[in-house]
């Protein structure tokens, strides 16, 4: 099992499920691993929010004009629209408070990652 903290901000959205990816600098997932879910790790305040199994990995480039993937040997480039569907997904307002946070995070872009996707296990079991 992999444990993983989220920040406070984006606790509500892992917990009930409305927030099912993560994007992180470092792969040490892959597909089928258990995920135990937590916001607030190493604090008095730590609280797990769920657990859940991984179902995608993918690398991913945060760039000023967007957002790529890696498909194989060449790169997706979602439209304006779906980069701020995406953004969402992650639990921002948009695509442009999502770079944002990147660039607050891990300084200017682009930001190579990784793309975790997962889906809860029922019951937090």
């Amino acid at each position: 099992m992999i444990a993983i903290n989220f920040k406070a901000k984006f606790a509500n959205l892992v917990a009930t499920g409305k927030k099912t990816q993560t994007i992180r600098q470092t792969n040490r997932f892959k597909v089928g691993d258990t995920l135990q879910l937590y916001t607030g790790q190493r604090t008095k305040a730590c609280r797990k929010l769920g657990e859940a199994v991984v179902t995608e990995v993918i690398p991913v480039s945060i760039c000023y004009d967007g957002v790529s993937f890696t498909i194989c040997d060449g790169f997706f480039f979602p439209s304006n629209e779906g980069t701020n569907n995406f953004a969402k997904k992650d639990g921002f307002k948009d695509f442009q408070e999502m770079k944002a946070f990147f660039v607050a995070q891990y300084g200017d872009l682009p930001f190579e990652g990784y793309l975790i996707q997962w889906e809860l296990k029922k019951g937090g079991e």
